[in-house]
């Protein structure tokens, strides 16, 4: 993706990666603790 995308700005960084590994660990983590307990 980042071969073929105009922006490297840093801040688009952060908004575009950061943002969506954030909500991916926050769902994880409250998902997998409710649906990983043994």
């Amino acid at each position: 993706y980042s071969l073929h995308c105009p922006h490297d700005a840093l801040m688009y960084f952060m908004g575009a990666y950061v943002t969506a590994m954030a909500i991916v660990v926050a769902a994880g983590a409250l998902l997998g603790a409710r649906l990983l307990r043994w």
